[in-house]
Protein backbone atom coordinates (compact mmCIF):
# COMPACT_ATOMS: atom_id res chain seq x y z
CA UNK A 1 0.00 0.00 0.00
CA UNK A 2 1.31 3.40 -0.97
CA UNK A 3 1.10 5.40 2.25
CA UNK A 4 2.60 8.47 0.65
CA UNK A 5 -0.18 8.54 -1.88
CA UNK A 6 -2.85 8.29 0.83
CA UNK A 7 -1.17 11.02 2.80
CA UNK A 8 -1.09 13.27 -0.23
CA UNK A 9 -4.80 12.62 -0.77
CA UNK A 10 -5.75 13.47 2.77
CA UNK A 11 -3.89 16.75 3.07
CA UNK A 12 -6.40 18.79 1.03
CA UNK A 13 -9.20 17.59 3.32
CA UNK A 14 -7.38 18.99 6.41
CA UNK A 15 -6.86 22.28 4.65
CA UNK A 16 -10.53 22.48 3.70
CA UNK A 17 -11.58 21.69 7.26
CA UNK A 18 -9.22 24.32 8.71
CA UNK A 19 -10.59 26.94 6.32
CA UNK A 20 -14.16 26.10 7.36
CA UNK A 21 -13.37 26.55 11.08
CA UNK A 22 -11.77 29.93 10.46
CA UNK A 23 -14.71 31.01 8.37
CA UNK A 24 -17.21 30.10 11.08
CA UNK A 25 -15.13 31.90 13.75
CA UNK A 26 -14.86 34.99 11.58
CA UNK A 27 -18.60 35.04 11.00
CA UNK A 28 -19.22 34.64 14.73
CA UNK A 29 -16.89 37.52 15.63
CA UNK A 30 -18.39 39.66 12.91
CA UNK A 31 -21.84 38.91 14.27
CA UNK A 32 -20.82 39.89 17.83
CA UNK A 33 -19.39 43.18 16.63
CA UNK A 34 -22.59 43.94 14.76
CA UNK A 35 -24.71 43.20 17.84
CA UNK A 36 -22.86 45.65 20.14
CA UNK A 37 -22.14 48.23 17.42
CA UNK A 38 -18.78 49.07 18.95
CA UNK A 39 -20.22 50.01 22.34
CA UNK A 40 -17.95 49.61 25.36
CA UNK A 41 -17.86 50.38 29.06
CA UNK A 42 -16.23 53.69 28.16
CA UNK A 43 -18.86 54.78 25.63
CA UNK A 44 -21.71 53.95 27.99
CA UNK A 45 -19.81 55.65 30.82
CA UNK A 46 -19.27 58.87 28.91
CA UNK A 47 -22.97 58.98 28.06
CA UNK A 48 -24.00 58.17 31.63
CA UNK A 49 -21.85 60.91 33.18
CA UNK A 50 -23.47 63.48 30.88
CA UNK A 51 -27.02 62.17 31.15
CA UNK A 52 -30.12 63.89 32.57
CA UNK A 53 -30.21 61.15 35.20
CA UNK A 54 -26.91 62.37 36.65
CA UNK A 55 -27.84 66.04 36.25
CA UNK A 56 -31.21 65.74 37.96
CA UNK A 57 -31.03 62.64 40.13
CA UNK A 58 -33.67 59.98 40.44
CA UNK A 59 -36.28 62.37 41.94
CA UNK A 60 -36.94 66.02 42.75
CA UNK A 61 -37.42 66.98 46.40
CA UNK A 62 -39.07 70.02 47.91
CA UNK A 63 -37.40 71.97 50.73
CA UNK A 64 -33.80 71.72 49.43
CA UNK A 65 -31.68 73.97 47.26
CA UNK A 66 -30.89 72.68 43.79
CA UNK A 67 -27.41 71.30 43.27
CA UNK A 68 -25.86 69.09 40.60
CA UNK A 69 -24.95 65.47 41.16
CA UNK A 70 -21.48 64.00 40.75
CA UNK A 71 -20.80 60.33 40.10
CA UNK A 72 -18.71 58.71 42.83
CA UNK A 73 -18.78 55.13 41.51
CA UNK A 74 -19.60 53.61 38.10
CA UNK A 75 -19.60 50.02 36.82
CA UNK A 76 -20.76 48.75 33.44
CA UNK A 77 -21.18 45.09 32.49
CA UNK A 78 -23.01 42.64 30.23
CA UNK A 79 -22.96 44.71 27.05
CA UNK A 80 -25.24 42.86 24.66
CA UNK A 81 -27.48 43.19 21.68
CA UNK A 82 -31.10 44.08 22.42
CA UNK A 83 -34.37 44.31 20.58
CA UNK A 84 -34.84 46.34 17.42
CA UNK A 85 -31.13 46.76 16.89
CA UNK A 86 -30.39 48.35 20.26
CA UNK A 87 -27.39 47.68 22.46
CA UNK A 88 -28.01 47.18 26.18
CA UNK A 89 -25.73 47.28 29.21
CA UNK A 90 -26.11 46.83 32.96
CA UNK A 91 -25.11 49.92 34.96
CA UNK A 92 -24.43 50.19 38.68
CA UNK A 93 -23.53 53.62 40.01
CA UNK A 94 -23.39 55.88 43.05
CA UNK A 95 -23.83 59.64 42.91
CA UNK A 96 -24.41 62.50 45.28
CA UNK A 97 -25.16 66.19 45.48
CA UNK A 98 -25.24 68.62 48.41
CA UNK A 99 -28.40 67.05 49.85
CA UNK A 100 -28.59 63.36 48.89
CA UNK A 101 -26.56 60.21 48.19
CA UNK A 102 -28.03 57.70 45.71
CA UNK A 103 -27.12 54.14 44.76
CA UNK A 104 -28.79 52.80 41.63
CA UNK A 105 -28.99 50.08 39.05
CA UNK A 106 -30.03 50.91 35.51
CA UNK A 107 -30.21 49.49 32.03
CA UNK A 108 -28.28 51.51 29.51
CA UNK A 109 -29.85 51.43 26.04
CA UNK A 110 -28.10 52.59 22.88
CA UNK A 111 -29.59 52.92 19.41
CA UNK A 112 -28.01 54.45 16.35
CA UNK A 113 -30.94 56.78 15.71
CA UNK A 114 -31.83 57.62 19.34
CA UNK A 115 -28.49 57.72 21.13
CA UNK A 116 -28.34 56.69 24.80
CA UNK A 117 -30.97 56.44 27.49
CA UNK A 118 -30.80 55.01 31.01
CA UNK A 119 -33.74 53.25 32.61
CA UNK A 120 -33.47 52.98 36.42
CA UNK A 121 -34.42 49.52 37.65
CA UNK A 122 -33.52 49.95 41.31
CA UNK A 123 -32.43 52.88 43.46
CA UNK A 124 -32.08 53.97 47.06
CA UNK A 125 -31.39 57.48 48.35
CA UNK A 126 -30.38 58.72 51.78
CA UNK A 127 -30.20 62.36 52.90
CA UNK A 128 -26.85 63.90 53.78
CA UNK A 129 -28.45 66.75 55.71
CA UNK A 130 -31.81 68.24 56.58
CA UNK A 131 -33.90 70.74 54.63
CA UNK A 132 -32.74 74.18 53.45
CA UNK A 133 -36.07 76.06 53.53
CA UNK A 134 -39.82 75.81 53.99
CA UNK A 135 -41.31 78.83 52.27
CA UNK A 136 -44.85 77.72 53.00
CA UNK A 137 -44.15 78.30 56.69
CA UNK A 138 -41.80 81.25 56.30
CA UNK A 139 -38.50 79.41 56.89
CA UNK A 140 -35.77 80.84 54.68
CA UNK A 141 -32.15 79.69 54.89
CA UNK A 142 -33.06 77.74 57.98
CA UNK A 143 -30.85 75.62 60.17
CA UNK A 144 -31.61 71.90 60.40
CA UNK A 145 -30.51 68.80 62.26
CA UNK A 146 -30.65 65.35 60.65
CA UNK A 147 -31.31 62.17 62.62
CA UNK A 148 -32.26 58.57 61.87
CA UNK A 149 -35.14 57.01 63.76
CA UNK A 150 -36.97 53.70 63.66
CA UNK A 151 -39.06 54.84 60.71
CA UNK A 152 -36.24 56.39 58.70
CA UNK A 153 -34.60 59.77 58.40
CA UNK A 154 -36.14 62.85 59.98
CA UNK A 155 -34.94 66.38 60.56
CA UNK A 156 -35.80 69.30 62.77
CA UNK A 157 -35.52 72.66 61.02
CA UNK A 158 -35.71 76.10 62.54
CA UNK A 159 -35.33 79.77 61.79
CA UNK A 160 -32.78 81.60 63.85
CA UNK A 161 -34.19 84.36 66.06
CA UNK A 162 -33.90 87.99 65.03
CA UNK A 163 -30.72 89.78 66.03
CA UNK A 164 -30.86 90.99 69.61
CA UNK A 165 -33.59 88.54 70.72
CA UNK A 166 -31.35 87.14 73.45
CA UNK A 167 -34.19 85.23 75.14
CA UNK A 168 -35.00 83.08 72.05
CA UNK A 169 -33.33 79.85 70.99
CA UNK A 170 -35.28 79.58 67.74
CA UNK A 171 -37.89 81.76 66.07
CA UNK A 172 -39.98 78.82 64.75
CA UNK A 173 -39.38 75.17 63.95
CA UNK A 174 -40.79 72.19 62.09
CA UNK A 175 -40.36 68.42 61.84
CA UNK A 176 -39.79 66.78 58.44
CA UNK A 177 -39.70 63.14 57.30
CA UNK A 178 -37.72 61.71 54.37
CA UNK A 179 -38.90 59.00 51.97
CA UNK A 180 -36.48 57.52 49.44
CA UNK A 181 -37.57 58.34 45.90
CA UNK A 182 -39.96 61.02 47.13
CA UNK A 183 -37.93 63.39 49.28
CA UNK A 184 -38.78 65.56 52.28
CA UNK A 185 -42.30 66.21 53.57
CA UNK A 186 -43.40 68.39 56.47
CA UNK A 187 -44.71 66.23 59.30
CA UNK A 188 -45.40 68.99 61.82
CA UNK A 189 -44.79 72.72 62.01
CA UNK A 190 -44.84 74.73 65.19
CA UNK A 191 -44.95 78.46 64.56
CA UNK A 192 -44.27 79.27 68.19
CA UNK A 193 -40.80 80.51 69.10
CA UNK A 194 -38.53 78.38 71.21
CA UNK A 195 -37.26 80.22 74.28
CA UNK A 196 -33.96 79.52 75.95
CA UNK A 197 -33.30 79.68 79.69
CA UNK A 198 -31.42 82.98 79.54
CA UNK A 199 -34.42 84.73 81.02
CA UNK A 200 -33.60 83.26 84.41
CA UNK A 201 -31.35 85.26 86.71
CA UNK A 202 -30.99 88.46 88.68
CA UNK A 203 -31.59 91.91 87.17
CA UNK A 204 -30.61 95.42 88.19
CA UNK A 205 -32.29 98.65 87.16
CA UNK A 206 -30.56 100.81 84.59
CA UNK A 207 -30.34 104.42 85.87
CA UNK A 208 -32.26 106.91 83.75
CA UNK A 209 -31.74 110.60 83.05
CA UNK A 210 -35.07 111.30 84.76
CA UNK A 211 -34.95 109.68 88.18
CA UNK A 212 -38.31 110.99 89.32
CA UNK A 213 -40.90 108.53 90.58
CA UNK A 214 -42.37 107.39 93.85
CA UNK A 215 -40.86 103.89 93.83
CA UNK A 216 -37.92 102.20 92.14
CA UNK A 217 -37.40 98.51 91.57
CA UNK A 218 -34.40 97.63 93.69
CA UNK A 219 -34.51 93.85 93.37
CA UNK A 220 -35.67 91.59 90.55
CA UNK A 221 -34.96 87.86 90.07
CA UNK A 222 -36.57 85.44 87.60
CA UNK A 223 -36.55 81.67 88.17
CA UNK A 224 -38.32 78.46 87.14
CA UNK A 225 -38.91 79.58 83.58
CA UNK A 226 -40.96 77.03 81.61
CA UNK A 227 -40.25 77.51 77.87
CA UNK A 228 -43.31 75.44 76.92
CA UNK A 229 -45.91 77.03 79.19
CA UNK A 230 -44.14 80.44 78.98
CA UNK A 231 -44.47 81.00 82.71
CA UNK A 232 -41.88 82.01 85.29
CA UNK A 233 -41.58 82.83 88.95
CA UNK A 234 -40.05 86.06 90.16
CA UNK A 235 -39.11 87.89 93.33
CA UNK A 236 -39.08 91.67 93.54
CA UNK A 237 -38.25 94.53 95.85
CA UNK A 238 -39.36 98.15 95.44
CA UNK A 239 -38.16 101.08 97.50
CA UNK A 240 -39.79 104.47 98.03
CA UNK A 241 -37.93 107.37 96.46
CA UNK A 242 -39.08 110.42 98.38
CA UNK A 243 -40.84 110.82 101.69
CA UNK A 244 -41.85 107.19 101.91
CA UNK A 245 -38.68 105.10 102.09
CA UNK A 246 -40.36 101.80 102.84
CA UNK A 247 -39.09 98.67 101.11
CA UNK A 248 -41.71 96.21 99.88
CA UNK A 249 -40.83 92.70 98.78
CA UNK A 250 -42.88 89.91 97.26
CA UNK A 251 -43.21 87.10 94.78
CA UNK A 252 -45.27 86.54 91.65
CA UNK A 253 -45.85 84.10 88.78
CA UNK A 254 -46.09 85.67 85.32
CA UNK A 255 -47.07 84.46 81.84
CA UNK A 256 -45.63 85.61 78.52
CA UNK A 257 -47.84 86.51 75.56
CA UNK A 258 -46.74 87.69 72.11
CA UNK A 259 -47.76 90.57 69.90
CA UNK A 260 -46.55 91.28 66.36
CA UNK A 261 -46.26 94.96 65.50
CA UNK A 262 -47.02 96.49 62.11
CA UNK A 263 -43.26 96.67 61.55
CA UNK A 264 -43.09 92.88 61.73
CA UNK A 265 -41.29 92.93 65.08
CA UNK A 266 -42.64 90.61 67.76
CA UNK A 267 -42.63 91.71 71.39
CA UNK A 268 -43.47 89.56 74.38
CA UNK A 269 -45.42 90.99 77.28
CA UNK A 270 -45.75 89.39 80.68
CA UNK A 271 -48.07 89.91 83.60
CA UNK A 272 -48.85 88.07 86.80
CA UNK A 273 -50.40 88.33 90.23
CA UNK A 274 -48.29 88.01 93.32
CA UNK A 275 -47.81 88.80 96.95
CA UNK A 276 -46.59 91.73 98.96
CA UNK A 277 -45.15 91.74 102.46
CA UNK A 278 -47.10 94.91 103.27
CA UNK A 279 -50.63 96.32 103.01
CA UNK A 280 -53.18 93.70 102.06
CA UNK A 281 -50.45 91.39 100.72
CA UNK A 282 -51.18 91.63 96.97
CA UNK A 283 -49.14 92.72 93.97
CA UNK A 284 -49.21 92.79 90.18
CA UNK A 285 -46.08 92.59 88.04
CA UNK A 286 -45.89 93.59 84.37
CA UNK A 287 -43.23 93.94 81.71
CA UNK A 288 -42.13 93.10 78.20
CA UNK A 289 -39.28 91.61 76.18
CA UNK A 290 -38.04 93.00 72.89
CA UNK A 291 -34.93 92.57 70.80
CA UNK A 292 -32.13 94.94 71.76
CA UNK A 293 -29.92 96.75 69.28
CA UNK A 294 -26.86 96.95 71.49
CA UNK A 295 -26.73 93.26 72.46
CA UNK A 296 -27.68 93.91 76.07
CA UNK A 297 -29.90 91.46 77.96
CA UNK A 298 -32.57 93.85 79.16
CA UNK A 299 -36.31 93.88 79.77
CA UNK A 300 -38.76 96.48 80.99
CA UNK A 301 -40.70 95.89 84.20
CA UNK A 302 -43.06 97.56 86.64
CA UNK A 303 -44.50 96.50 90.00
CA UNK A 304 -47.73 97.60 91.63
CA UNK A 305 -47.68 96.36 95.20
CA UNK A 306 -49.85 96.88 98.23
CA UNK A 307 -47.95 98.78 100.89
CA UNK A 308 -48.36 100.58 104.15
CA UNK A 309 -49.37 104.25 104.27
CA UNK A 310 -46.51 106.63 105.04
CA UNK A 311 -46.46 106.77 108.82
CA UNK A 312 -45.52 110.44 109.18
CA UNK A 313 -47.51 112.06 106.44
CA UNK A 314 -50.65 109.96 105.91
CA UNK A 315 -54.01 111.09 107.14
CA UNK A 316 -56.10 109.01 109.45
CA UNK A 317 -58.22 107.76 106.59
CA UNK A 318 -55.13 106.86 104.58
CA UNK A 319 -53.67 104.99 107.50
CA UNK A 320 -56.89 103.07 107.80
CA UNK A 321 -56.55 101.89 104.19
CA UNK A 322 -54.64 98.56 104.19
CA UNK A 323 -54.05 98.78 100.44
CA UNK A 324 -51.78 101.73 100.00
CA UNK A 325 -50.74 101.63 96.30
CA UNK A 326 -47.00 101.52 95.82
CA UNK A 327 -46.30 101.72 92.10
CA UNK A 328 -42.86 101.66 90.54
CA UNK A 329 -41.87 103.36 87.35
CA UNK A 330 -41.60 101.22 84.25
CA UNK A 331 -37.93 100.38 84.63
CA UNK A 332 -35.28 99.04 82.29
CA UNK A 333 -33.77 96.02 83.99
CA UNK A 334 -30.48 94.49 82.85
CA UNK A 335 -29.47 90.93 83.57
CA UNK A 336 -26.47 90.59 85.85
Amino acid sequence: MDHDKIGRARRPLKAVAGFAVCAVLALTLAGCGADTKGQTEETFGEAFYGSALVRNGTFQSDYVNESGYSVTDYRCSNIRGGENGTVNADIEASMENDSFQTNLKATGVYSEDGGYRFEVTESGTTPKKGIDFDREHGLENCESELSQGLNGYVCTAWENPPEGAWYLERAAQGEYAFTSGVGWACARFDGKPVFNKELEGAYARVPQADESGDYFITGYTISNFDPEALTFDMEYAITGNYLDKQVITGKATATLTSQTLYTGETIYSFEGDGTSDAGNGTAVVQGRLAATKDGSKTLTASVRASGNPPSKYASASQKANPNWPCVSNEETMEKQ
